[in-house]
């Protein structure tokens, strides 16, 4: 039988921390995601279009609120040029904002925001928006919660562009590190009375769609978790209209944990100081 001494396992204690010393944990939703509208004096996220009742979320439980949220300009040829959201008083985070001021009709704008240990408890969103003219005009929300996440975001995406008639659209994001969550939305206006639901295109999984007002303007909001950084991904919508279009998309990733093999190499590290 061959005798394994000290100078044998201490390349494989090595070896063992150097092959992967971290995995990540999934990234988890928590809760129930939320939909909500933006409500008659379109500064709060309601239950519904138009109204007054908020939208009251309970971010217990989570580290990372996320929010798309889609509007439109309320005077025909004007576009949004900003967009601002908080929860429990506290400002969110943009990470990414698609408008196209050069479209011409209602030009909307799509925002995805994110608070990272939020308030943990419930409380209510409050919603900024500023326009060439004519105010918002309707929007939709799209809430999740999340737990298991990195402070901040990892990548980016976000494309502006107007269809003469129904169709896909998408945008580009790459993955900066391993077993992320992507959230993507698309909002579509511009086109009166008309701009129907869009949806999800496999391999997102639906999260929220709908239209607000007379179809004014509608969003849809999908979800994938990918495994491998470095992944290209194109998210991509249905639409049932020919509208102005903005699609975004945003990386959130994933806290890294101790792996099988950093235990293991650490294991063999313990006998190695305790023969000594």
């Amino acid at each position: 039988m061959m005798k394994i001494n000290s100078r044998m396992l201490m390349p494989m204690a090595f070896a063992a921390l150097a092959a992967g010393s971290f995995a990540h944990a999934a990234i988890t939703i928590v809760g129930t995601p939320t939909r909500g509208f933006l409500g008659s004096d379109k500064s709060k996220v309601t239950t519904a279009h138009n109204g007054t009742t908020e939208v009251s979320y309970d971010a217990s439980g989570t580290d990372k609120l996320v929010v798309a949220i889609g509007s439109e300009a309320g005077f025909s040829g004007n576009a949004v040029t900003d967009m601002s959201l908080s929860f429990n008083g506290v400002a969110m985070t943009r990470a990414v904002f698609a408008n196209d001021r050069a479209a011409a009709g209602d030009s909307g704008g799509l925002a995805i925001f994110y608070l990272d240990n939020p308030f943990q408890g419930a409380s209510t969103f409050t919603f900024s928006l500023s326009t060439t003219g004519g105010g918002a005009n309707g929007g939709i929300a799209s809430i999740y919660g999340l737990a298991g996440t990195v402070d901040g975001v990892g990548n980016t995406g976000k494309s502006s562009l107007t269809q003469a008639s129904a169709g896909n659209v998408s945008t580009s994001i790459t993955t900066s590190g391993a077993d992320s969550w992507v959230f993507a939305a698309v909002q579509n206006s511009g086109t009166n009375n008309s701009a129907g639901t869009p949806s999800i295109v496999a391999p997102l999984t639906a999260g929220h769609s709908g239209f607000w007002g007379s179809q004014w303007g509608g969003l849809a909001s999908g979800t994938q978790t990918v495994s491998t950084s470095g992944s290209s991904l194109t998210p991509t919508f249905s639409t049932n209209a020919g509208n102005n279009i903005q699609v975004a998309a945003v990386e959130f990733l994933a806290v890294p944990e101790p792996s099988s093999a950093l235990f293991g190499g650490l294991g063999v590290l313990a006998l190695l100081r305790r023969r000594r």
